[in-house]
């Protein structure tokens, strides 16, 4: 059972009250600060040192060595072996495992699995629009990937090139290219890319369900916001227009259908495709509803799970490093 926290231990942060309201169209809104990593037990919150000294009293180790591994994620040396903070909970004595291991959805569970020539290959531009809720998907699950960006220049290149990989499908960007197996559609990615990232979470037919009407709402969204940007000046004003309409369409529902205790869509401690491509349509710079000036305030439970996401470790140095 849970020792009583020494007196002097830190506590966990307490959301301060309006935090929803904080502006979040910015990337790097903790202004470099290093974030504690607050890990969720079932009874309790605690900090990410105390995590760190329960899975050496409970593994009987002696040695404290804390970093962060080569995707930034936030480790342990227990007793010569790496523990992932993330996992930590997970370490109980009532679920105790043979020795260290990741819980099966832990986001660094590909850590060992990929060699240079089955890493997945992402071709897109040097921006976010249609490719970056896979960029999020697959750095939020920890999977390896080459992150090809193109010139517009060189994707003309590649329309006039059969062989190419974008031309071996429909000649169109984003296209993945993975084992041999050559994938297009955005939507159809963003679900292998999900896979991916948590192919060890035995995500059941529903909850596939779930993230694909968000990822298929993600792009009904983008297409509106897309017409804002591109057209005639008269086609661009009616879209500008017409677009806190489609905000309220869709957010005012997803608004009614998220966990009023402030978690993903489906629980747990990771954000699925459904969590991220509503943290992508909003926080998007190009094209996003902060970058269109949409005010999403009225929607309490969105703004609270932008936070969230922004918090989740995996993701934090991808959040701070991209350059839009």
């Amino acid at each position: 059972m849970d020792k009583k926290r020494k007196k002097g231990a830190s506590t966990p942060r307490k959301r301060k009250e309006g935090e929803e309201k904080k502006n979040l169209e910015t990337n790097g809104d903790s202004g470099g600060a290093v974030v504690k990593v607050e890990v969720l037990d079932e009874e309790r919150k605690i900090t990410e040192e105390k995590v760190i000294e329960d899975i050496i009293q409970k593994n009987g180790g002696s040695e404290k060595k804390h970093s962060v591994d080569e995707r930034g994620l936030s480790v342990a040396k227990v007793g010569g072996k790496t523990v992932h903070v993330c996992c930590a909970q997970y370490f109980d004595d009532e679920r105790k495992r043979d020795g260290l291991e990741h819980h099966p959805c832990c986001p660094s569970f590909a850590s060992g699995d990929y060699d240079e020539h089955s890493i997945p290959e992402l071709i897109y531009f040097d921006g976010p629009g249609r490719g970056e809720l896979i960029r999020l998907m697959l750095h939020a699950g920890g999977v390896p990937f080459h992150d090809r960006r193109v010139t517009f220049k060189e994707f003309v290149a590649m329309k006039g090139d059969p062989s190419s990989l974008p031309m071996q499908r429909f000649g169109s960007v984003p296209i993945l290219e993975h084992n041999g197996m050559i994938l297009a559609q955005s939507i159809a990615i963003q679900q292998y890319a999900s896979d991916l990232a948590f192919a060890n979470c035995n995500i059941s037919p529903q909850r596939r369900a779930i993230d694909l009407m968000h990822a298929a709402t993600h792009a009904e969204i983008q297409t509106a916001m897309y017409a804002c940007l591109f057209g005639t000046a008269d086609s661009k004003r009616k879209a500008r227009e017409n677009l806190p309409v489609v905000v309220d369409k869709f957010l005012g529902s997803i608004e009614s259908t998220l966990p009023e205790d402030g978690s993903y869509i489906h629980g747990g401690d990771v954000p699925s495709l459904a969590d991220l491509a509503i943290f992508d349509v909003c926080t998007s710079k190009f094209p996003g509803l902060f970058m269109l000036g949409e005010d999403i305030s009225p929607y309490r439970r969105v703004v609270a799970l932008l936070h969230k996401i922004r918090e989740f470790e995996p993701l934090q140095k991808y959040l701070l490093a991209r350059r839009f």
